[in-house]
């Protein structure tokens, strides 16, 4: 019973309102706060995606959704819930920029929206090295403030 308070608390007083609204409202504006940080921390790969047409939809809406749950392997997963639920949403987006990082080069090289896809989803399903991960999303990333963030 207390973990199913753990989570109504995490769904209630860490994500961003209305993430799960029947319209999905709040994803989709953390989706697009989400691409506009692509953009400023990694140009080249916003300029890809741009050119590709790629709505990050595609890649992020079950990240959001399930809270990597589903998309990195368990240990990985339970390392993000850890600081998901001291430091709260803004630990999502330093992992989704993390796992863009980490396939950068292969993403900006990529031939077509398929082949994107593949390369973002294999980077969440390969992260096997939960400490490589976090240290990507907190030190390789610069400065995110949550002020920022909410901007």
């Amino acid at each position: 019973e207390r973990a199913f308070w753990v989570l109504v608390a995490a769904v209630e007083h860490r994500m961003y309102p209305d993430c799960f609204a029947p319209d999905l409202n709040g994803c989709h504006v953390e989706q697009r706060v989400l691409r506009h940080l692509i953009d400023r921390k990694m140009p080249a790969l916003g300029r890809r995606m741009e050119e590709l047409d790629c709505n990050i939809i595609l890649f992020t809406t079950e990240w959001f959704l399930c809270l990597f749950c589903r998309s990195l392997p368990p240990e990985t997963a339970a390392r993000v819930w850890d600081s998901f639920l001291l430091e709260g949403s803004k630990v999502l987006f330093r992992v989704a920029l993390a796992l863009f990082k980490v396939a950068e080069p292969q993403l900006v090289a990529a031939a077509n929206l398929p082949d994107m896809l593949q390369l973002v989803r294999g980077s969440a399903q390969g992260a096997f090295d939960r400490e490589a991960l976090m240290h990507t999303a907190f030190k390789r990333l610069g400065s995110m403030p949550m002020s920022r963030i909410t901007q």
